[in-house]
C-alpha cells in the first residue's frame, strides 16, 4: 500500500507541478522578438521555412520571421543560427551585441535591426521614426535591407 501511495503522489501531484513549472519556459521564447529593436518586424527571407503572416496594422511586413535566432523562422529548432548563438551569449540587447556582425554580412546587428547607434533599450518599444524601416535578418548573411542601406 505504501508503494502505491508514493506512486500516486508522483503521478497526481509531482507531475502536474513539474508541468506547471516548465510552462513559462515553453511560452517565453516568442517574447525574445520584443527584446530587440524591430524584432517583430524581421521579414521572412525568400525560401525560408516557418514564416508567419504579418500584420500591416502593427507595421509588420507581409511575411514575418518570428524565430530569427533559429534555423527556421518558426523558431523552436536547434541548432541556433549565428544570431541566436550571439543572443544566447549576450542574454539581452547590449552595445556589444548591437555592434557585432553576427552573420558576417558587413552590417552590424544594430544596422540590420534599425539601431545603428546602439542606443535602443528594451523599455523603449518602437521609435516612431522606425515605422518605415524594414529590418534585415541578423542571422542570415544573404538577408539585406531592400532599399540599399549605406553607412
Amino acid at each position: 500500500m505504501a508503494a502505491k501511495t508514493s506512486l500516486m503522489l508522483l503521478e497526481d501531484v509531482l507531475c502536474p507541478c513539474l508541468l506547471l513549472a516548465l510552462l513559462p519556459w515553453t511560452q517565453a521564447f516568442p517574447s525574445f522578438m520584443y527584446r530587440v529593436p524591430n524584432g517583430r518586424r524581421v521579414p521572412c527571407p525568400t525560401g525560408a521555412v516557418g514564416c508567419s503572416i504579418g500584420d500591416p496594422e502593427k507595421g509588420e511586413p507581409k511575411s514575418v520571421c518570428h524565430g530569427f535566432g533559429h534555423q527556421t523562422c518558426q523558431g523552436g529548432t536547434l541548432p541556433l543560427n549565428s544570431w541566436g548563438q550571439a543572443w544566447l551569449r549576450a542574454g539581452a540587447w547590449t552595445k556589444e551585441l548591437c555592434e557585432a556582425d553576427s552573420d558576417g554580412d558587413g552590417l552590424s546587428n544594430g544596422e540590420e535591426l534599425g539601431d545603428p547607434c546602439c542606443v535602443w533599450k528594451e523599455r523603449d518599444g518602437d521609435y516612431p521614426d522606425m515605422a518605415g524601416f524594414i529590418p534585415s535578418h541578423p542571422g542570415l548573411r544573404s538577408s539585406k535591407q531592400p532599399y540599399g542601406y549605406t553607412r
